[in-house]
């Protein structure tokens, strides 16, 4: 003992204590007694290191009279005295951690033999912060036993407190004996619960390589163990791919950091896993930012990880995977505890093998049952009992019935009586024959009766026994159908072909008519002007010819603009210029105009009083009004009324011409709207025209949102009709 003293004062008055009460007994055997009591105490009830280190500070600091304590263990990973419990203690006043040496704490832990020092304001090995927290007195004891070192065990006094002397620093000493063994007991029971747990958590695993076959939960539930089993912080398993010499990362202990984990696919013989597949053994790194075989640091970094364990996992022999324990301190494992840990991965590497055998199995059976379910013929598998074994989608949905799916049951269960026997009866055919069968059946359901071609086929063991037959029907109600349907569609073919002859027909008069009308104009303009070429002709004259040329010529160049309107209306490229237009003016307008250039007809109006105006485009309206009453007058030949009258009915202007001309026959009321259609030679050959004014009218009356249709009756005259909304 080491017994550092200046100047002892006299004073034996104490801080009033916060949680244990302070007595100082007389008799000094009785306190030693009190002591040797507590310390079997604490021994035989506290199993946990913590309740030892609490318990016995307390009770020192009790037993002595001190005002306050502090137990320091050796860390002997990190070489440093660190304070695992404090009592009474300023916070500013306990170190963190002490190198052996440094204050009284560290000198006791290297010299192991006890200092008391009644003077720490002078003393040579006080902390400044203590000092300034107005530390008066320190002992300190080690904490040792069986020859190793444990601690140290320092009691402390402030300013106004007693001093240590002899007697409290033997009875300290005892007491951290009985201490020393204490912790040793605690520590070797965390030892044992430590172990216990590994071996629950190896038996864990066992359990669940025989009850779970789902390669990812197996894989996840394998890395969490491992954390477990080596005391780590993260865990990563890593699938081995002999064929490609690649790990491919299966699972890990924690989604959250496996996530920005990259890359997830390592070669071998790259970073520490690659290199560990390559040399099969476990390969142990105390700090990843030092070794220089780590890749992707800053992950390491950035969850505050820094030494790891890496370690095959082998099967027979062969690489089956690679886990990569990471931790933030050292990864040291003891004999016992390595032997756990390879005992673990022997299980994992069984937990594997299983699991990727049944996933390749369920894969090709989810293969094999997708390849079936869209297959278009419907196909059942039934056993020699004839209960169903397999049905696709296709079958089910054909075969619809009442309760739960076929799997399992039999069509005496699901079929009406007559269709489940004379399945029953061919599925025994081909059982006892083992032969193909193949016929056609016709399945009523639902109000729909449809026809299918059923082939069935026994499969057989590897003796040539049936065991199962496997019945496809293909749907062939469509090919029954077709026969009936084929004569259909020749019909409307021969219809069709007939209405292209029609159509080609109406075309080539369209062009006969067009080229009549076209030349028309071209032989007055050519006459006329070569009447005034070659002649010497009075003014008066050539004034003529040229009106009647003028004439000639817009005659051409309207056939031609109606040619040219009704191509842009039809492709959509004829745009309106929408304004309010006064439709009951337009039309007398257009009456007016057309009165002198039609001396035979009488044109009379029927326009309402008050006409609503509307919106649309004033120019293509007028042409509208134009080319009916032109109609109307080109089909009255011999002459007579024609009227044109407007009335607004609601939201609709209405519009109607009437003559009383040749009419139109009924078959032609529709299509004397379509371009190239005329009437019958019969009964306008005589009329001049392209035929174009009706396509153009339904196509201006259309794009503003409006219809246009016809009544007649033949040799009494028409009636044209249009309807146009107000609001265009």
């Amino acid at each position: 003992m080491v017994w550092q003293e200046l100047d002892r004062p006299e004073s034996s008055v104490m801080p009033e204590p916060s949680r244990v009460a302070r007595w100082r007994p007389p008799d000094r055997e009785h306190d030693r007694l009190l002591a040797l009591h507590r310390v079997s105490t604490l021994v035989a009830g506290q199993r946990k290191i913590e309740d030892v280190l609490r318990e016995a500070l307390q009770g020192a600091v009790s037993l002595i009279g001190a005002g306050a304590g502090a137990v320091y263990r050796w860390d002997a990973d990190r070489g440093v005295l660190r304070p695992y419990q404090t009592f009474g203690m300023h916070e500013s006043s306990v170190p963190t951690q002490l190198a052996p040496g440094e204050g009284i704490a560290g000198q006791v832990f290297v010299q192991q033999t006890t200092i008391v020092e009644n003077d720490y304001l002078h003393s040579e090995l006080a902390r400044p912060s203590s000092r300034l927290a107005g530390l008066h007195a320190m002992m300190a004891v080690p904490l040792s036993h069986g020859g190793r070192q444990i601690g140290v065990l320092a009691l402390c006094r402030y300013q106004g407190a007693a001093s240590f002397d002899d007697e409290d620093a033997r009875l300290l000493e005892l007491f951290a004996a009985q201490v020393a063994v204490a912790l040793d007991n605690a520590e070797l029971n965390a030892r044992l619960e430590d172990r216990l747990e590994r071996i629950r958590t190896l038996n864990r695993l066992a359990r669940l390589v025989s009850t779970s076959l789902n390669l990812d939960d197996v894989l996840h539930q394998i890395a969490r163990a491992a954390v477990e089993l080596a005391g780590a912080s993260f865990a990563s398993f890593w699938l081995v791919d002999e064929g490609s010499q690649m790990l491919r990362l299966g699972a890990a202990s924690h989604d959250d950091m496996a996530l920005d984990m990259m890359p997830n696919q390592q070669p071998f013989g790259e970073d520490l896993i690659g290199r560990v597949a390559e040399s099969r053994g476990p390969l142990i790194v105390d700090d990843v930012f030092a070794d220089g075989r780590v890749s992707n640091l800053d992950w390491w970094q950035r969850h505050g990880l820094k030494t790891t364990l890496t370690i095959p996992v082998l099967r027979d022999d062969a690489l089956v995977a690679v886990v990569c324990l990471a931790g933030r301190e050292a990864l040291r494992l003891d004999a016992a505890e390595f032997e756990v840990l390879d005992s673990f991965l022997t299980q994992a590497a069984a937990a594997i093998h299983n699991a990727s055998l049944y996933s390749a199995l369920r894969r090709s059976q989810e293969q094999l049952q997708a390849v079936v379910d869209h297959s278009p013929p419907a196909i059942s598998l039934k056993d020699r009992e004839g209960r169903y074994l397999l049905a696709n989608r296709c079958w089910r949905e054909h075969f619809p019935i009442d309760g739960p799916g076929p799997i399992g049951r039999t069509d005496e269960g699901m079929l009406p009586p007559d269709r489940a026997q004379r399945t029953r009866a061919r599925d025994r055919l081909v059982l006892e024959q083992g032969c193909t069968l193949q016929y056609e059946t016709t399945v009523h359901h639902a109000g729909r009766t449809r026809t299918y071609l059923a082939v069935k086929f026994p499969l057989v063991d590897a003796a040539g026994i049936p065991y199962a037959v496997c019945t496809i029907s293909t749907d062939i109600t469509e090919r029954k159908h077709w026969e009936d349907d084929l004569g259909s569609a020749l019909a409307s073919q021969r219809a069709t072909n007939e209405q292209l002859e029609r159509l080609s027909k109406a075309k080539s008069d369209f062009v006969s008519v067009l080229s009549h009308e076209l030349r028309s104009p071209l032989t007055g303009i050519t006459g006329f002007s070569e009447l005034m070429r070659h002649r010497e002709l009075p003014v008066e004259a050539m004034r003529e010819y040229a009106e009647e040329i003028g004439r000639e010529a817009e005659r051409l160049s309207r056939m031609i603009n109606e040619l040219l309107d009704l191509d842009r209306m039809e492709s959509g490229q004829m745009m309106l210029r929408r304004e309010i237009v006064d439709l009951g003016a337009v039309i007398q307008d257009v009456a007016g105009q057309t009165q002198p250039r039609a001396p035979q007809h009488a044109l009379r109006l029927d326009l309402a009083p008050g006409l609503s105006p509307l919106l649309g485009d004033r120019d293509k309206l007028m042409q509208v009004i134009v080319n009916l009453l032109d109609n109307a007058i080109k089909y009255s030949p011999d002459g007579g009324e024609v009227i044109l009258g407007a009335c607004v009915e609601g939201p609709t202007m209405q519009v109607w011409v009437t003559d009383r001309g040749v009419g139109i026959p009924a078959e032609a009321l529709e299509t004397v709207f379509d371009r190239y259609t005329r009437l019958e030679p019969g009964l306008d050959r005589a009329i001049v025209g392209t035929g174009l004014g009706l396509p153009i009218v339904r196509q201006i009356v259309e794009l503003h949102g409006g219809r246009v249709w016809a009544e007649s009756t033949v040799g009494h005259g028409s009636t044209f009709h249009v309807a146009l909304p107000l609001n265009g």
